[in-house]
């Protein structure tokens, strides 16, 4: 697996005393707050197999990979592919994806929806969808594990106070629009 770590100092092209970027595991919150990590969507996939008790029909073959992962362990991403075969998945965590190549067919209580290449989906913990994959379909997912309220409501008010001290003591606007850090779920509306 390829992955290459930058920070502000070793990012290729500035003004660095070495232009060789540093390599890592990308987990170690160590770090400061602009390092990101670029891996290869083309790196191996370790064998993930499905719960034999959720399948329903045929031998689906499920590989993945961990490709990053927050500082607090409660959100990660994930690449994923399917053979063919018929399961139901059992989200304990909240999870968007992003359909890279293939297709499924996706069973729900308002019936079923085929994804494909270019769909983003979002299950909300404690979902249980019936999939179809007829042949193969490889995924990104963004995976969210809940916080509990009494863990979850100070930290919101902590990112907005330094959101706001950020704006008011140094004048700039935070990348995700003056959220602090927290991105907010809206709800799509119908054209």
């Amino acid at each position: 697996m390829f992955q290459r770590r930058y920070t502000s100092s070793t990012v290729p092209g500035r003004n660095n005393s070495s232009d060789q970027p540093r390599r890592g595991s990308g987990f170690d919150g160590a770090r400061a707050l602009n390092d990101f990590t670029v891996s290869s969507s083309d790196g191996r996939l370790n064998p993930a197999p499905i719960d034999p008790t959720w399948i329903h029909e045929g031998a689906p073959v499920t590989r993945s990979r961990m490709v990053s992962r927050s500082r607090d362990g409660a959100a990660m991403t994930f690449l994923w592919d399917c053979t063919a075969g018929v399961f139901t998945w059992r989200y304990d965590s909240d999870e968007t994806l992003y359909v890279l190549e293939g297709e499924a067919v996706l069973f729900g209580p308002d019936g079923e929806r085929r994804i494909v290449a270019g769909d983003t989906v979002f299950f909300p913990a404690g979902t249980q969808v019936k999939w179809r994959v007829d042949k193969y379909i490889r995924k990104v997912a963004f995976v969210r594990r809940a916080l509990p309220t009494v863990v979850a409501l100070p930290l919101r008010v902590a990112w907005r106070l330094t959101a706001m001290w950020r704006r008011a003591f140094t004048g700039g606007a935070s990348s995700t629009g003056g959220l602090g850090g927290v991105a907010e779920a809206v709800p799509a509306t119908e054209a």
